[in-house]
């Protein structure tokens, strides 16, 4: 029910406003420093943040992503009974998403929150690929959730402090950070968010 809009030209501000409500419980009404989610987005900076890595470190986009040997993330997720097609997984298929994973329900039904393990694991042992990877392309969230485990694997730390310190920092980006699921939790400033069909802040 409501939207903020800033407008840059030539490097300066030259309108911010807010439209409608950004609670419309409290009737709060939307404002030009309201923050909101930016979803989907945050694939661009994933991509950007592991582009980088291959800059800084060993990584490469044809390196296999699961199971034993040289590996990026090796066996520390599932059970480790990797199907060959898991075994055959790279960077580069997650980045382009043709790994050959269809499915992507714990990131949606919230059945493990925030738990990035328990979802990996989940990637691992119960959502073999449905296709040869490389073989087709279907848009899945867990591609990029397995980039951002990588992420933290090749930097010894957090997804969003990588992201924070070496892309958006550069940009004079400094107050972007992870939001969480609840509606308890939301940030400063955060809208509240609505669906015609389903509670936001459970699927």
């Amino acid at each position: 029910p409501g939207i903020s809009i800033a407008i840059m030209k030539d490097g300066r501000l030259i309108y911010a406003r807010g439209y409608g409500q950004s609670d419309h419980v409290s009737g709060r009404l939307a404002a030009p420093l309201d923050r909101y989610r930016i979803a989907s987005i945050s694939k661009p900076i994933t991509a950007a943040a592991i582009l980088l890595l291959t800059e800084e470190t060993d990584l490469d986009l044809d390196d296999l992503v699961f199971g034993v040997g040289d590996t990026a993330l090796g066996v520390q997720y599932g059970n480790n009974r990797y199907s060959d097609w898991e075994k055959q997984i790279t960077v580069r298929q997650l980045l382009n998403h043709t790994s050959g994973w269809t499915r992507d329900d714990p990131l949606w039904n919230n059945a493990y929150g925030q738990d990035h393990d328990a979802i990996m694991d989940w990637s691992l042992d119960q959502n073999s690929p449905s296709s040869a990877p490389g073989s087709s392309y279907t848009y899945n969230n867990l591609n990029y959730h397995a980039l951002g485990r990588i992420i933290e694997q090749y930097t010894s730390g957090s997804y969003e402090d990588y992201c924070r310190a070496t892309l958006l920092a550069r940009c004079g980006i400094s107050t972007m950070e992870l939001g969480k699921q609840g509606l308890e939790d939301r940030k400063e400033r955060e809208v509240r968010y609505y669906d015609s069909h389903y509670d936001p802040y459970t699927i």
